[in-house]
């Protein structure tokens, strides 16, 4: 079984920030319109796919080698090509950000529901300029009786799959 071991010492990637703002990993290639396995190129913020698609993210970056950093959609992974390699970045800030976009937490955390979500959307949305409801929401400890606590989450997802 092979597995792959990034780069810990590129250089291109060090001082690249991402702006999630400019990120929709819903997002088609912008030239052949595929959705299936893109990337993201983190200079430009253009939506290429990837080699095994058509190849349009390995031609923007030929057709702009001062762009050599993107990042998959799938799997959230860095490839540098000026290294020819996936990398990691130092201080981690494209891989929480992506993690962020994709999986509404941050590494290491805990996916948060489509309720707590709700209130966040509330809370950054609806001017109100504390997350004092949220952090609540997230850090209530389960209630001690596990009986109901599992009730309560099985006839919220069969409610939820039922929509």
């Amino acid at each position: 079984m092979a597995f792959v071991s990034p780069k810990e010492d590129c250089p291109h990637v060090v001082d690249i920030s991402l702006n999630s703002s400019h990120v929709n990993l819903k997002a088609p290639c912008i030239v052949c319109e595929d959705c299936s396995e893109n990337w993201v190129c983190v200079h430009c913020y253009g939506v290429f796919c990837s080699r095994y698609v058509k190849g349009h993210m390995k031609e923007h970056n030929e057709q702009n080698p001062d762009h050599p950093i993107a990042v998959s959609f799938s799997d959230l992974s860095i490839w540098c090509y000026a290294c020819e390699d996936y990398v990691i970045q130092p201080k981690g800030e494209i891989e929480a950000k992506m993690h962020m976009l994709k999986y509404n937490c941050l590494p290491g955390q805990a996916v948060a529901t489509d309720d707590e979500m709700a209130i966040v959307s509330a809370l950054l949305f609806e001017g109100n300029n504390t997350t004092e409801h949220f952090t609540l929401e997230m850090t209530e400890a389960p209630s001690s009786s596990s009986s109901s606590s599992s009730s309560s989450s099985s006839s919220s997802s069969s409610s939820s799959s039922s929509s």
